[in-house]
């Protein structure tokens, strides 16, 4: 499917630590997060950003 120039914007929700939560949601701050994890969710928003960037 064909989808160049038929949006104007396209609006991510990536998957993220949550820690901009933590105001609302303390308990966030309780997570344990492995570098290995983080990093695993740095390489998940790299990825889904080149992909619309090229989209």
């Amino acid at each position: 499917m064909d989808f160049n120039n038929k949006f104007d914007k396209i609006l991510i929700d990536a998957p993220s630590t949550a820690w901009g939560l933590i105001k609302r949601k303390p308990e966030v701050k309780l997570i344990n997060w492995s570098k290995e994890e983080i990093n695993h969710l740095i390489t998940v928003q790299a990825k889904l950003l080149n992909k619309l960037i090229n989209f």
